[in-house]
């Protein structure tokens, strides 16, 4: 008994950056404000040498997103070996199943062993467990919690790869979490979805308070995309935006965005949202699909990067 009543409130201390306020309107010079780490300035001094991958929404989501990067670093090899060039992917801007999927990128998974355990249906088979505690929420992250942090990253500051998770803090707004920031609470953050989920609660590092915070894209219009918080912070790059959702961004391929979206004869991944084995290999390959699609415009733009 004892354990669990400290289980209970042994909560992480977080310092959220408050990007947009309870009306989920964007705060004016947030980004100036900030405390950028020198992981996310490295990238951003690269300006129109950078590639972003911004990865949104949950569920079968982030199966077509790991079948979707596969192909993406395929298309990336190749333009390095054709061009004698040295292109990758320098950061990842993630919100809800696609910061797990992110995450898994960042610590340093290759495609094939994030295919592998991906068709092992692992990824979301012992993710959550029921909620006892609560009557308002069926079921907790905490499982997710615990395996992201068995990936060997503490920080975001240890990932090979630096990755940007967007939440929405209760009674405050969107937020985001990098640099000393613990992954795996943010991870876990970013995929509670509100009022099927429980928020994951933590002590606020500026006022010691205790807080909550849920996955963004469910709880607030205005940031569902992480687009926007990516074209903020690293205006120059080129984003390669990630979205096979039935209500897919309305951004467009323009001079420095690529977004990946369904085609016709694609099926948006919510058609098969709840359901696994056989539906995560079909969601990996709606992903491979969809990036082969835009092909030709993904090594255009990569060209103009060399």
């Amino acid at each position: 008994m004892q354990d669990m009543k400290k289980r209970k409130y042994d909560y992480p201390v977080l310092d959220p950056v408050l990007i947009g306020d309870d009306k989920e309107n964007m705060r004016e010079n947030w980004i100036k404000d900030a405390q950028v780490p020198s992981s996310i300035n490295q990238v951003i001094l690269k300006a129109r040498k950078a590639i972003v991958l911004v990865l949104s929404g949950g569920a079968m989501k982030a199966f077509a997103q790991v079948g979707a990067y596969r192909e993406l670093h395929m298309i990336i090899s190749k333009t390095n070996e054709t061009k004698n060039t040295d292109l990758k992917v320098d950061a990842v801007v993630s919100s809800s199943g696609g910061s797990f999927a992110g995450a898994a990128i960042c610590c340093g998974w290759s495609p094939d062993e994030l295919e592998e355990e991906a068709k092992k249906s692992i990824w979301w088979r012992n993710l959550v467990k029921l909620d006892i505690g609560r009557t308002d929420q069926l079921v907790s992250m905490e499982p997710l919690e615990d395996l992201v942090r068995g990936w060997g990253a503490e920080t975001f500051e240890e990932l090979r790869i630096p990755e940007i998770v967007v939440a929405y803090q209760l009674d405050e707004g969107a937020v985001l979490g990098w640099g000393s920031e613990p992954v795996a609470s943010w991870v876990r953050a970013s995929c509670s979805m509100i009022y099927r989920v429980s928020p994951l609660k933590f002590v606020d590092k500026q006022d010691q308070r205790v807080a909550e915070m849920v996955d963004a894209s469910d709880y607030s219009d205005n940031w569902k995309n992480p687009v926007k918080i990516a074209r903020c912070i690293f205006p120059n790059a080129l984003i390669i935006n990630i979205d096979l959702s039935r209500k897919s961004s309305v951004f467009s391929n323009n001079d420095n965005i690529v977004s990946i979206r369904p085609f016709a004869g694609i099926n948006p991944v919510e058609d098969f949202r709840y359901t696994f084995t056989k539906r995560c290999r079909q969601a990996i390959e709606r992903g491979v699909v969809s990036v082969k699609k835009q092909k030709d415009v993904i090594e255009a733009k990569l060209e103009r990067l060399i």
